[in-house]
């Protein structure tokens, strides 16, 4: 046995990086603190997806341009998403650290004999290979009133059902900066954007729209913020005399440089991800032309 182990050990460099996927403490092997290789592939043409992003608990990877993502595995769970396919879960197996059933000197043995094999199935096993469907969203519009309006709600609902359309976009906060459902942000409430509540039970419905096999995405008017503007008019955009700006509708507008406009809009963001948006890929609908700056923001808010 020690002679194998020794072999083992020599042959270990010779693995790719991919299948290095066993490290060791003090203490002995801790299946958690590995990380182990995902492959995410599209499922159509099992190519491998470049740039999908893998999560489990607070652990982030990207694939590389084999499909390959290194991450640390936690609670056994998966999640992989990526710009044109569905997102999708997965339970991950991790293997039980050997433990001698008693402390004779055979027991021992075997139990080191099982931890080596582990280690040896460990760097000889391809990264566990995830499947994404890729998924083109067609669909239609409600406003922060049609949503709240029973008509165009089921309107657009039977549209869904018996048409090619597949998604709900829905004003999570709209063009003049309201928030339709009840939210907990204080900065909402104090600007006036829980003045008109429209959905009672937004998580309710996302549900129900989930369970139909609908595609939700939540839409946020992010700058162009009358509410905030008027109401905290440190945070507005001003013109070269220092007044608050005005489009042609007669709005005025969020200062897109205040990093308290961000948070504002973030906070938004992650309540709606709380409302079920985030049970769908991204969410968020992440276009292939979007910048780096909102891929890197929507990573933030997802992960």
């Amino acid at each position: 046995m020690v002679i194998s182990f020794v072999i083992l050990l020599t042959l270990l460099p010779l693995f790719p990086r991919y299948a290095m996927v066993y490290t060791k403490n003090g203490k002995g092997m801790d299946p958690s603190l590995v990380e182990r290789p995902i492959q995410v592939i599209d499922a159509s043409t099992e190519k491998p997806i470049e740039g999908a992003l893998v999560t489990s608990g607070d652990e982030v990877g990207r694939t590389d341009a084999q499909g390959i993502a290194h991450i640390k595995i936690e609670e056994n769970k998966v999640a992989v998403r990526a710009c044109g396919y569905l997102r999708t879960e997965q339970f991950i197996t991790l293997p039980q650290e050997p433990m001698p059933s008693s402390s004779t000197l055979k027991a021992i043995t075997q139990a080191i004999r099982e931890e080596a094999l582990g280690i040896a199935e460990q760097i000889v096993t391809l990264p566990k290979e995830i499947k994404l469907e890729p998924f083109t969203p067609k669909g239609v519009y409600l406003s922060f009133y049609g949503i709240g309006d029973r008509k165009l709600r089921e309107d657009a609902l039977r549209l869904l059902r018996e048409t090619e359309l597949n998604t709900l976009v829905i004003d999570v906060k709209g063009d003049r900066g309201m928030i339709p459902y009840k939210s907990s942000i204080p900065l909402a409430v104090e600007i006036g954007a829980q003045k008109i509540i429209t959905v009672k039970d937004m998580k309710g419905l996302i549900q129900s729209l989930k369970d139909e096999g609908i595609y939700t995405i939540a839409r946020i008017v992010v700058f162009k913020d009358n509410l905030l503007a008027r109401h905290r008019p440190d945070l507005a955009a001003k013109d070269l005399n220092g007044r608050i700006w005005h489009d042609r509708e007669g709005l005025a507008w969020a200062d897109p440089f205040k990093t308290d406009v961000w948070e504002y809009n973030i906070q938004i963001a992650v309540e709606a991800a709380q409302q079920g948006f985030v049970d769908h890929p991204f969410g968020f609908w992440c276009e292939r032309r979007a910048d780096t700056n909102t891929i890197r923001l929507a990573e933030n808010l997802f992960k």
